[in-house]
């Protein structure tokens, strides 16, 4: 019991002393397909994430993540199982992420350049909606049809490979690649990679 005790004191004395980082990052980006460059999706995502650092170099992390996903076809395709041509589609795709891990850098926190690794457990709340628009071959009228909402909770871990580079005092610019994946199925950490570039400052 008093092992704990002084364990404890010493992690929370170490915060006192001003050993808390928060940080900010946003990631946006686009990709255009078709013939006529008439399909898109976007990406975009803010996060933000608090470090308690018990020792000098490890700490631990919480974060939260808002993203946000929409692939948008505005190409004509025929729907001859429905006598139609869907003239555009457009699906969205919403995602929280809350997160609890521990957090490891590899330079002091003085230093200028400071490479650093997290990896914990997060838990991914996504739903989805969309609509597609066709036109019926029978009278060449047009109609829309909205898709119900999917909501979906996911257990899962996350992983980041951070760099940030101090500016001054605590204040630090950082650029990093963060994968969710479901957990224990590490070989879809590949397919869900984001860069996110964003500012911290450890006070």
């Amino acid at each position: 019991m008093k092992f704990a005790i002084i364990v404890l004191f010493f992690m929370f004395s170490n915060i006192a002393q001003g050993m808390v980082e928060i940080s900010g990052n946003f990631g946006y980006n686009k990709t255009v397909f078709g013939a006529q460059r008439e399909n898109y999706i976007t990406n975009r995502t803010w996060s933000g994430t608090l470090a308690l650092y018990l020792w000098n170099m490890t700490a631990i992390e919480l974060n939260y993540s808002d993203s946000e996903e929409i692939s948008t076809e505005n190409t004509d395709r025929d729907i001859d199982e429905i006598g139609a041509i869907r003239l555009g589609y457009q699906q969205r795709v919403r995602t929280k992420v809350y997160g609890i891990g521990l957090r490891q850098a590899f330079a002091n926190r003085k230093s200028r350049i400071i490479p650093l690794i997290s990896m914990g457990y997060a838990k991914q709340f996504s739903e989805d909606d969309g609509e597609a628009t066709y036109k019926l071959d029978s009278d060449n009228s047009t109609q829309t049809v909205f898709f119900d909402k999917m909501k979906k909770r996911q257990e899962s871990v996350f992983a980041a490979f951070l760099l940030k580079i101090r500016i001054t005092g605590g204040l630090s610019i950082q650029g990093s690649i963060k994968t969710i994946f479901p957990a224990f199925e590490y070989n879809e950490a590949k397919n869900n990679l984001k860069y996110l570039v964003g500012i911290s400052w450890m006070f």
